[in-house]
């Protein structure tokens, strides 16, 4: 809780949580996945075990995207980067993906194939799911917390304009 307060100054952990626990209780169809995306940054990597045993067993949401720190180039933590294929981290993915086999682990910090780790080339997640942040409001992804769908547990962000509008600009 003290990490994530640093990285995202002014937020609290406590209320991801809450609004994770709130969003499981209100999913009304399964198919819709509930996971936390962890971007890595000299301060949190060690906390990678943590976070997928949090996501796997206290929480049992379906899955942990583990993403570059090049997502907050632009806040707090924009001197916290990491090296690319950093060993450490690559260790820890493939420990966790072994350790918690129930849990899907998206890799998008490495850009390399080996046999224990599947790397995503490219974010899906416009057409998969929604990035909700610590105030409950649904974004297309974590990349684009100037386009706001919507409070997540309360509206229908899923179908938004803004959302089907940018869906199809990619898609073209």
């Amino acid at each position: 809780s003290k990490t994530y307060g640093n990285i995202r100054r002014g937020l609290n952990l406590d209320n991801v949580l809450d609004n994770i626990h709130l969003l499981k209780q209100k999913r009304s169809n399964p198919n819709r996945k509930i996971g936390i995306n962890m971007v890595l940054l000299i301060s949190n990597y060690t906390q990678i075990m943590q976070m997928a045993e949090l996501a796997a067993n206290d929480l049992q949401i379906d899955y942990l995207s583990i993403l570059h720190g090049d997502a907050l180039e632009n806040t707090d933590a924009k001197n916290e980067r990491l090296p690319n294929n950093f060993q450490p981290v690559v260790d820890s993915i493939i420990l966790a993906k072994k350790t918690f086999p129930n849990l899907s682990i998206n890799d998008y910090f490495t850009n390399f194939s080996s046999p224990n780790l599947t790397v995503h080339e490219y974010c899906k997640l416009p057409w998969c799911g929604l990035d909700v942040g610590p105030d409950g409001q649904a974004h297309p992804c974590c990349r684009t917390y100037d386009i706001n769908l919507g409070n997540a547990l309360t509206g229908n962000p899923w179908n938004h304009q803004d959302l089907v509008d940018m869906r199809i600009q990619i898609k073209t």
